[in-house]
Parts: C-alpha cells; structure tokens; sequence
C-alpha cells in the first residue's frame, strides 16, 4: 500500500432474512436477560473481506452477565450463517449499561 492509497471501509444493510436468523440465534442465547439485537449491519473492509457486525443491546440486570454465553452465541451465529449460505463472519459488538456487572470480570488498574 502506498502512502496516498485511502482504505475505505463500507456498511450495508443486512437482508432481512439474514436478520431474521440472526435475531433468532441471539434469542436462544440471552439468558433471561433483556438483550436486543440493534444495529446489524454488513461491512467490507479495506481489503474487500464481507462480515456483518451485529450490536447486542443489554438492559440493566442486577444478575451478572455471563460472558461465556457470548462464545457459543459466536460459534451458534457463524455455523447458522454457514447452513444458510452466507460465509460472513459475524463481529458482536455489546453495549450494557455503565453499571452492568459482568460474571467473573476482573479489571486491571
């Protein structure tokens, strides 16, 4: 890449089959918490490479959220895209409240 190349990533509408799926894994996956998926959006990167970007909507709970859910929320989302034809990777961007505790989170200082 030369220094006057500009790399431009672009968003695009999912189709809304593909939200529907997504939608419904995430159902599957949320715990009894109040977690809504907003803002999926396809992506290309700079380097033509296709995924979609789901945000994860949390609602403040008092119960602690538990983060390994989110790993076979990942896994169950790429094998559901796959089955349907679509080889996207899904990124999950969550979003709780300041307060939201998270199941054994450990913060550095």
């Amino acid at each position: 890449m030369t220094p006057s190349t500009i790399v431009v990533a672009m968003k695009y509408e999912i189709e809304p089959k593909t939200r529907m799926l997504i939608e419904s894994v995430v159902s599957r996956y949320i715990d009894g918490h109040h977690v809504q998926p907003c803002n999926i959006v396809g992506d290309i990167d700079g380097d033509g490479v296709h995924s979609i970007e789901i945000g994860l909507c949390y609602e403040y709970s008092e119960r602690p959220i538990d983060p390994a859910k989110s790993l076979d929320m990942l896994s169950a989302l790429s094998s559901a895209l796959v089955c349907a034809g679509d080889n996207r990777f899904p990124f999950l961007k969550h979003y709780f409240d300041d307060k939201q505790q998270i199941k054994n989170a450990h913060f550095a200082c």
